[in-house]
């Protein structure tokens, strides 16, 4: 599949929107799967300048000849430079930064089977990546991937917004129509594999490419709980 380099490739899907003037822009995603023994995290790349950054990565991808979409998941072995040069543009744009919030793999485990208690801690997830990562004097605008098809990311986004009333937008996206999105899923998917290990080379490059940036031994510290560039807390109850 052809990735957007930069750009829309078609139009998000809006699920509610007021004026959003002065907002941030919040790239949500997640690795792993709630109440089984994985690792689950769920996290958010934040910036107030969302057209700079698309341009920059769509200049990025024409450097590096990578044309795909980036998905952390992915082997490829031909992501590895497009990646290594934005955790490089990241690092250096002090308007980026990333936050999310971990569920380590025996506490995942914990969660008891019933779903409505699932879903009520998969909320909370987001409730608490919010109020670690954004401000709440700023609006903002979420931009969300489709879980599920059957109507299940309603609850989910009636939730947000019963929750934060400075949310004036809302949009559901598929990886491949957003960089900022792909970049997201990367750095979520960094955070979880840490824990597990990757086998792959190039997942275990990146990883080791962060650790190294951040300089930490683990993407799991306590260290970067209070990280104002890239911080990840972790889920005690």
């Amino acid at each position: 599949m052809l990735a957007s380099v930069g750009v829309l490739l078609c139009a998000p899907r809006v699920v509610f929107a007021k004026d959003p003037a002065g907002k941030i822009d919040l790239c949500i995603d997640e690795s792993g799967n709630l109440g089984i023994t994985e690792p689950f995290v769920v996290g958010a790349l934040v910036t107030a300048n969302v057209d700079q950054h698309l341009r920059q990565f769509s200049i990025i991808r024409k450097e590096t000849g990578y044309r795909l979409t980036l998905r952390y998941g992915s082997g490829d072995e031909h992501k590895g430079p497009y990646a290594q040069k934005l955790l490089e543009y990241f690092f250096g744009e002090k308007d980026l930064r990333f936050c999310a919030y971990a569920l380590a793999s025996a506490k995942n485990a914990d969660l008891p089977p019933n779903p409505k208690i699932k879903e009520i801690a998969y909320h909370d997830l987001y409730r608490k990546l919010l109020f670690q990562c954004a401000n709440k004097n700023k609006n903002l605008s979420l931009n969300l991937k489709q879980r599920t098809k059957t109507g299940g990311d309603r609850f989910l986004h009636d939730y947000l917004r019963q929750n934060f009333t400075n949310i004036v937008e809302l949009k559901v996206v598929r990886a491949y129509q957003n960089d900022l999105m792909q970049f997201a899923d990367l750095l979520t998917g960094c955070v979880a594999a840490d824990k597990t290990q990757p086998i792959c080379k190039v997942k275990q490059r990146l990883v080791e490419s962060l650790k190294k940036n951040l300089s930490v031994k683990s993407l799991w510290e306590n260290s970067l709980i209070k990280n104002n560039k890239f911080s990840v807390s972790l889920m005690e109850k």
